[in-house]
């Protein structure tokens, strides 16, 4: 079986006995930790008979790896009649999603075999708690059925109730692809013909459509390329508006290809690349005249805004935020992990701007974001010995974070063992919800259970309720430093709390 290669290290492959206890550590790693599940490797003999239970007829079973670990697992029974059931798709959830997309390609994989083996349909089964995965099943093309509609050869799993099905086909497997220069004419293509068809060509359009690569790509932004039986069935584009922020424009399906779902998967890949570039909101320009495209980004959890922006046919502009707002009823702290790199980016830009846009200059808060805040920092800041972020999440929603580190300690403390508050922060919807202290609160614990005897942190002059609050929290004022917020160089007052 070819090798499918996701990044220069992660690949596919067919699964081989050599890396059965990776496998089993994997899985059950997942379902007892992350899923809560309480099941034993006993309640499982399939985890130890691989070869014989899946690798016969049109089954078979793959594992991801990266540096020569397994980070992903997926597997088709055949169940007769051309059929299959998938099982055991894990996916280590350091590996998921972003630049990776472990999931997506073991699935992808997973679907050629099938179309090779002539399977004409795919059954699966899951829990109803499990709503990531569901989004990820329909995306791809899957349909929720009845328990009662699943064939009787199906080996439905004790726990499941919540089942898909997927029709395979001959040829239509929509993959999803990153924009090479080669597609230029067909971006140009679809998106004039229905713009001539609605409206007409303005000069941006032009600008864009002829040379995407300048106008898209550079500046930041992407394009996705949907392709159904290899054939360019539709595109999308993501274009860079500021530092967390960005345009979900120039989508295109071909007439061909209506009906097949083509849309909404492109604009489900696009917002999950939004997230992968640690975007926190997503904004678009559409036109009344286009009912069937507003009534999919209102299901996608797009809202309409205030209308303003660079087309004269736009008389509609809608908004999705990508960091949710909870009732604040289930608080809970954890510590993050590199995984996280991109809600850290997107909290982070949100919460900055949020907090000190209107006291600045457009261009220095673009500078000082671009040079601060992008998942690959991200992930090297998470890396960074001495560093720790602790997340407040709210059910799915993100309350707010504190980052803590040592080793950038002014001279002005002394000889002291201390620990940097270097950001913290709520979302705009929890400030005065008594987060800011959860925070504070868990940043001091942390201190002391390390045995830190000082805690100090650097806020700006002219902060004053920040400053209240660290005056509330025992904090007082030792110095200060500069901090240069693009070609501003601004002061922030050095705080401190000696611990007991």
């Amino acid at each position: 079986m070819e090798n499918v290669t996701l990044t220069d290290k992660v690949t596919i492959e067919v699964y081989r006995p050599e890396w059965n206890l990776q496998v089993i550590a994997l899985i059950l790693k997942i379902q007892r930790e992350e899923f809560g599940v309480p099941i034993t490797l006993e309640q499982q003999p399939d985890l130890n008979s691989i070869k014989e239970f899946y690798q016969k007829g049109t089954g078979n079973f793959w594992v991801a790896l990266y540096n020569d670990k397994v980070i992903g697992t997926i597997a088709l029974i055949d169940i007769g009649n051309n059929q299959v059931a998938l099982r055991k798709m894990f996916v280590d959830a350091d590996y998921r999603g972003g630049e990776f997309r472990t999931g997506q390609v073991l699935l992808e994989e997973s679907l050629r075999w099938m179309k090779k083996t002539g399977c004409n349909e795919v059954f699966l089964g899951t829990l109803d708690v499990f709503k990531a995965a569901q989004k990820f099943y329909r995306r791809n093309g899957f349909e929720e059925i009845a328990k009662s509609d699943l064939p009787p050869t199906f080996p439905a799993m004790k726990l499941d109730n919540t089942f898909f099905k997927k029709t395979i086909g001959g040829n239509n497997l929509v993959t999803i692809h990153e924009y090479k220069p080669e597609h230029q004419p067909a971006f140009e293509k679809l998106n004039r013909d229905w713009i001539e068809k609605f409206f007409w060509m303005e000069p941006v359009d032009f600008d864009v459509l002829q040379r995407p690569d300048e106008h898209i790509i550079k500046p930041g932004g992407t394009i996705l390329v949907a392709k159904y039986d290899d054939q360019i069935a539709g595109v999308v584009a993501l274009k860079y508006v500021k530092p967390g922020v960005y345009e979900f424009t120039k989508m295109a399906v071909d007439e061909a290809y209506r009906g097949k779902k083509v849309g909404q998967l492109l604009a489900e890949a696009a917002i999950d690349k939004a997230r992968s570039l640690g975007a926190y909101k997503v904004i678009l320009y559409s036109s009344t005249k286009l009912a069937p495209a507003l009534s999919l980004y209102r299901k996608l959890g797009f809202v309409d805004v205030p209308v303003d922006g660079p087309y004269k046919r736009s008389d509609v502009k809608m908004a999705l935020p990508l960091l949710k707002a909870g009732d604040g009823s289930q608080l809970r702290l954890r510590e993050a992990t590199l995984k996280d790199a991109e809600l850290l980016c997107a909290l982070g830009i949100q919460t900055f701007t949020d907090s000190f846009e209107s006291a600045n200059t457009r261009e220095n808060m673009k500078m000082y974001l671009e040079k601060t805040f992008s998942v690959d920092k991200l992930r090297n800041e998470l890396a960074e010995p001495g560093a720790v972020f602790m997340l407040l999440e709210d059910g799915e929603a993100i309350a707010g974070y504190v980052k803590v580190r040592t080793g950038h300690d002014p001279k002005e403390l002394g000889n002291v063992k201390a620990l940097e508050i270097e950001r913290i922060y709520a979302t705009k919807h929890y400030i005065g919800k008594q987060v800011g202290k959860t925070l504070m609160d868990a940043a001091l614990a942390y201190a002391k259970d390390h045995g830190f005897s000082c805690v100090w942190l650097g806020v700006w002059e002219h902060n004053p309720r920040a400053i209240r609050f660290y005056e509330k929290n025992g904090f007082e004022k030792f110095g200060s430093h500069v901090f240069e917020l693009g070609t501003d160089p601004q002061t922030d007052l050095l705080m401190k709390k000696i611990l007991n």
